[in-house]
């Protein structure tokens, strides 16, 4: 029976795959949705987020992008605008999303610029990997709130700020999330793991609420998996091991938040071998201990302890997740 459960968790992934690699939308029938339209997307400065911006400026959007590093905003800018042609437009506003309070200054703000909102990208995160345990900084209440604060009330409150816009325009919103809020997959990226799985709570029974109320905004949940952006790229040294269908293009995720505007999907599974990992779980609830037993997590605990190490110091030097990583300078000496 067991052996009958993963064929059908298998089964369903690949028609999950196929599905996904239907025929794309043209780029004509994407510019003639997107005309006028306006998109808020905040965590816009580099990774998914930076090419999702590209794909808007391609196609015709009025976009406002939003991030804590003004350096990075300015250059994200002028690249789009150089994709977009001389009808682009392009603004962008500095925010530091640890200030929930205030995270409506945003939508404020693109409605003061344009005038209206039609899409709301949600797609900024704090992200530390770090094994939970091994470093008590980690395990500080105020260090815990603050990815809380970040990753999942700012959201939180973004979107019922932008609702009322939306709801006038028949807009949309889109949250990135990922499989690790769902499935525990990870042995060092808890806080992140746990504000994904309180994200998809939340957001789950928000399109639910929105549904029985007949409202006419949809919300996209993104169920992302290991995405090969070009920061990621450098901070992970075994990238090449990872077989393929475990990792995604970072161009066609943006294009699926491109699309989901358009064909508003209740979720984006991708890459495709997450519907694998989900269903596995689902089936087998002790499936985390499997991977564990059968070294799909490289090296012993100390092991894992030092990669932490090792990875926050690469995330410094190239500045990825700036400013959050460097409470782990306190420990390069001891491991």
């Amino acid at each position: 029976m067991k052996n009958a459960y993963i064929a059908l968790a298998i089964l369903l992934s690949v028609a999950a795959y196929f599905y996904a690699c239907r025929k794309p939308l043209s780029e004509d029938e994407m510019a003639a949705q997107y005309k006028d339209k306006v998109v808020l997307i905040c965590g816009a400065s580099s990774g998914i987020g930076e090419e999702a911006v590209y794909r808007l400026a391609e196609v015709g959007a009025k976009v406002m992008i939003v991030a804590r590093r003004e350096n990075r905003l300015i250059s994200v800018k002028e690249e789009a605008l150089k994709r977009g042609g001389q009808h682009a437009r392009v603004e962008y506003m500095v925010y530091d999303f640890s200030d929930v309070k205030n995270s409506g200054k945003v939508v404020d703000k693109t409605i003061e610029v344009f005038g209206r909102l039609d899409y709301l990208i949600a797609n900024h995160a704090a992200i530390i990997g770090g094994s939970f345990l091994a470093f008590p900084h980690l395990q500080e209440p105020d260090f815990i709130e603050k990815h809380f604060r970040i990753n999942t009330f700012s959201i939180i409150e973004l979107t019922l700020k932008s609702l009322p816009h939306l709801e006038a325009s028949k807009g949309h919103v889109y949250i990135t999330s990922s499989l690790g809020g769902e499935v525990p997959i990870s042995a060092r990226n808890h806080l992140y793991c746990a504000t994904k799985h309180a994200l998809n709570g939340f957001f789950y029974s928000l399109q639910s609420e929105l549904i029985f109320k007949k409202s006419p905004v949809g919300i996209t949940i993104g169920s992302l998996g290991f995405i090969v952006t070009k920061d990621l790229s450098q901070i992970m040294t075994n990238i090449d091991a990872i077989p393929s269908i475990f990792k995604g293009s970072v161009e066609y995720c943006a294009r699926s938040i491109i699309t989901a505007y358009i064909e508003r999907p209740r979720t984006v599974t991708y890459p495709a071998s997450n519907w694998i990992t989900r269903f596995l779980w689902l089936l087998n609830p002790n499936f985390h201990e499997y991977l564990h037993e059968n070294g799909y997590f490289a090296g012993d605990y100390e092991d894992q302890v030092k990669q932490s190490v090792e990875l926050a110091k690469t995330a410094q030097r190239i500045g990825f997740q700036e400013g959050y990583y460097d409470e782990f300078n306190e420990y390069s000496d001891a491991v």
